[in-house]
């Protein structure tokens, strides 16, 4: 028994085909480059390095390894990551909840939204440093990188959702009017489906400015555990590669649980909840 295929039929198969091999080499393309660009910045990197036999302005990169696997297996390193983590989760959980609210209610609301345009506009102006030692006089030092981290996330998802807001189609409201959809069914059945994409990407964003803010506010406030404090007290014994080591851990821990965020958006697949515009 034959079977026979179409020329078009054939024509799309080859297609689809090459558009696979085309995704599968820009993909290897663009990993290649990166890893590329990350071998060139630890090339300078050591070069830079070798004119400093001493070590104390610039370790070199496998200077700097070998303190961070030391700090790795000592029981102060998960201890400072544990309070630091806390810490970071704690800000960004506090930062999603509140961005979303005021997202959503500025974003459906324009009134409110110029009302409060000037305390965004404050959050966003004011340099870090300057939140952070106002947060000192009026909180614990176990607080500050928390506020400080919540602030400085804040305006980031806050203004996404608002963004989203204001691309929201507008064929879809004549199809709540024509539908007759009430305030509370408008809520949960087209605006919040439609603004979680864009949410959840904020977030993610956030995320990394969380992690910077928090370790921040504790290598000025000092809270006794932290990658803050753990900076700090290798600043003071003149420890560059201690410095080193301490801000890689931030970099790894960063990258973690970004990746780990990244993960998660792509596995619940937030786009099928999107409204249709």
């Amino acid at each position: 028994m034959k079977i026979f295929t179409s020329g078009s039929e054939t024509g799309s198969v080859d297609k689809g085909q090459e558009d696979v091999a085309k995704k599968e080499s820009g993909f290897y393309k663009k990993i290649i480059v990166k890893i590329s660009g990350g071998l060139f910045f630890l090339l300078v990197w050591y070069l830079l390095s070798c004119f400093d036999d001493s070590a104390l302005i610039l370790p070199s990169p496998l200077r700097v390894l070998r303190d961070f696997f030391v700090m790795v297996f000592s029981s102060d390193f998960w201890s400072d990551c544990g309070f630091s983590f806390l810490r970071c989760f704690s800000a960004f959980l506090i930062s999603a909840f509140f961005a979303f609210i005021a997202g959503l209610w500025w974003g459906l609301y324009p009134f409110w939204r110029d009302f409060f345009s000037f305390f965004l506009n404050v959050i966003k102006s004011t340099p870090v440093i300057a939140l952070i030692l106002l947060s000192v006089f009026w909180f614990g030092a176990g607080f500050v990188p928390v506020f400080a981290g919540f602030l400085m996330s804040f305006p980031v998802i806050t203004e996404a959702i608002i963004g989203a807001l204001d691309k929201f189609p507008l064929n879809m409201v004549e199809v709540c009017r024509e539908f007759r959809l009430n305030g509370f069914s408008r809520l949960f059945k087209v605006y919040i489906p439609y603004i979680t994409l864009p949410f959840l990407n904020a977030a993610n964003t956030s995320l990394g400015i969380v992690w910077k803010v928090v370790v921040a506010g504790e290598v000025i406030s000092i809270p006794g555990r932290g990658l803050g404090a753990s900076l700090v007290e290798s600043k003071n014994q003149i420890d560059i590669s201690g410095v080193f080591s301490s801000a890689l851990a931030v970099v790894v821990f960063c990258w973690i649980t970004a990746g780990l965020f990244s993960v998660l958006i792509k596995r619940f697949k937030p786009e099928k909840y999107v409204f249709p515009g």
